[in-house]
């Protein structure tokens, strides 16, 4: 898998372990494409999830197919890792697998679907460990 990492915003992650976490995940996901990954602040995601989603809000992870690119907001990695009690590594690990699993077609609109890619990311995060 070939990982470009563009860091629109400052923040204290290298590009080494964004590119690791993917690869990593990729391997277990048996995929092999080449990536694009963004770290945006929230002006841009909501600006890009109005423009290709029509939805006029921030979100945290946006993935899109073609070509495959995942963008995160920093803020949102920060804001969520709090809230969670854990690191703002592994809440960017986390959204840098749900992004993926995205891209490869998993989704959560329906129970049934969230079920799938639940499990899905749960054998994921447990390969990374």
């Amino acid at each position: 898998m070939i990982v470009e990492v563009n860091k629109l915003i400052k923040n204290q992650v290298s590009k080494n372990f964004i590119i690791s976490v993917i690869k990593q995940a990729g391997k277990k996901l048996k995929c092999d494409f080449i990536l694009s990954v963004a770290l945006v602040d929230n002006k841009t995601i909501k600006k890009l999830n109005h423009q290709y989603l029509k939805i006029n809000q921030t979100t945290d992870v946006l993935s899109f197919s073609e070509p495959a690119e995942i963008i995160i907001s920093w803020p949102m990695v920060i804001t969520q890792a709090k809230k969670q009690k854990h690191s703002q590594k592994k809440e960017l690990t986390f959204l840098l697998i749900h992004g993926l699993l995205h891209i490869l077609g998993y989704d959560h609109k329906t129970k049934r679907q969230q079920d799938i890619m639940e499990k899905k990311f749960k054998q994921v995060i447990s390969f990374l460990k």
